[in-house]
């Protein structure tokens, strides 16, 4: 019997999951993180207006105004689960492109503890409140 397998060329383990991993000069990125500071600037002034000025009225009468902030709520919870994508340099200025070690250097970061309270989407547990 002849084996119709190809022979795969060698892969070093580092570059396993190599399609996957977003580095940090690709053109979209730097685009959505763009389009991230536009939403976090955003939340700098709705979140306290929304709180201190409206009391949540836009928040909780406008449809519209809640599916918004909704769709905003998605972005930045991508953003979290994109974080365990993105290579990273070190303190030593090296590239580190390995999936597991972006992910755990992601996993163990305060940032990560952060990001993930903050991307609890409180527009739609406040909702059930009331």
């Amino acid at each position: 019997m002849k084996n119709n397998k190809t022979p795969q060329p060698y892969q070093h383990p580092s570059l396993k999951g190599i399609n996957y991993v977003i580095f940090p000069r690709d053109k979209w990125i730097q685009h959505w993180d763009n389009l991230f500071l536009v939403v976090l600037l955003y939340y700098c002034f709705a979140i306290p207006y929304s709180i201190g000025v409206s009391g949540g009225y836009f928040m909780y009468q406008s449809v519209w105004w809640f599916v918004f902030n909704f769709i905003l709520n998605l972005i930045y919870i991508a953003d979290l689960c994109m974080h365990f994508f993105r290579a990273y340099y070190d303190a030593n200025g090296i590239l580190v492109y390995e999936l597991r070690k972006i992910a755990k250097n992601y996993f163990f970061s305060v940032g990560f503890v952060l990001n993930l309270i903050a991307a609890f989407p409180i527009q739609v547990s406040a909702t059930t409140w009331i």
